[in-house]
């Protein structure tokens, strides 16, 4: 049997104060968090993600927004995959991603809009499971506290692929967005990511009466072909997973809870806070 790569370390509820200074720090790195900190090299493009739209509809506005840069983009996209996953490999992912249909719908709607030889449904529901397959991301991400326990939660997303849009050099950074989902009036959470990606690593739930936030982080045992196996055996892509979970109405505990149970297809690290005091969660 394929392994799963079950998160296994969870805390909460996090001691105010400790007698040594790591633990200090480790009680500082696990507090709550009510605000998400995403910086970048230029304002960013804001999106609303309306969920009560058909799904091929949902990321309309993003795709006409980057059609002229994206085709530039999916040629580096596919550069990666050419060089480290076989055609064989290929077909194994996109039978293994677990995407539901209304995920798969968005993706193509995306797809479709931007209507390029060089998009294809294929390049971006892989870009899609980029983490499972192991694309070098290394990003970190910082809760921390004052003296009378006011938090603030920060990540950074120094993720690096250039591409060329006609004769100017970018970074993937130049195509990534803020989103907010919105169902029926109510907006559920902000997140940011790149365009094209419907998963979620960032986030900040924003509906009902437990807020809470979230971010996941490379880890270091991340192997593609121990990915594959996972998913083949029924494990799931993390960022598929949390996005659920943000539109679902669950507080924090029981976020904490169902990440912590969950198994994903890659080995994962998540930071997570929510509204009490000194409450917060690291997940591996």
């Amino acid at each position: 049997r394929a392994p799963y790569y079950r998160t296994s370390v969870s805390y909460w509820n996090i001691p105010r104060w400790t007698s040594s200074p790591s633990g200090t720090m480790l009680r500082s790195l696990l507090a709550p968090a009510l605000s998400l900190i995403v910086l970048a090299q230029k304002p960013t493009p804001e999106f609303t993600i309306n969920l009560d739209l058909p799904p091929q509809e949902r990321h309309r506005e993003v795709a006409l927004f980057f059609k002229d840069m994206y085709p530039n983009f999916m040629t580096s996209w596919e550069g990666f995959l050419s060089r480290k996953v076989s055609p064989e490999e290929r077909a194994q992912w996109m039978g293994s991603h677990h995407a539901k249909q209304e995920i798969q719908d968005e993706i193509r709607g995306f797809v479709e809009t931007i209507d390029h030889p060089q998009v294809t449904y294929e390049r971006v529901m892989l870009f899609n499971l980029m983490y499972e397959l192991n694309f070098p991301v290394f990003c970190s991400g910082v809760v921390a506290a004052d003296a009378t326990g006011r938090v603030m939660h920060g990540r950074n997303l120094d993720l690096i692929m250039n591409f060329k849009s006609g004769t100017t050099s970018m970074n993937i950074g130049e195509i990534a967005a803020n989103y907010t989902y919105v169902s029926n009036g109510t907006a559920l959470f902000n997140s940011h990511a790149i365009a094209g990606y419907v998963g979620v690593h960032t986030a900040l739930k924003l509906s009902g009466s437990h807020p809470w936030s979230i971010q996941q982080n490379s880890h270091n045992e991340n192997n593609r072909k121990k990915n594959l196996e996972a998913l083949s055996a029924g494990a799931v892509p993390f960022a598929f997973y949390v996005r659920e979970l943000l539109e679902e109405d669950v507080d924090f505990a029981h976020a904490v809870f169902r990440l912590s149970n969950a198994s994903f297809g890659a080995p994962n690290f998540f930071l997570m806070a929510g509204a009490g005091s000194w409450e917060g969660a690291a997940i591996e």
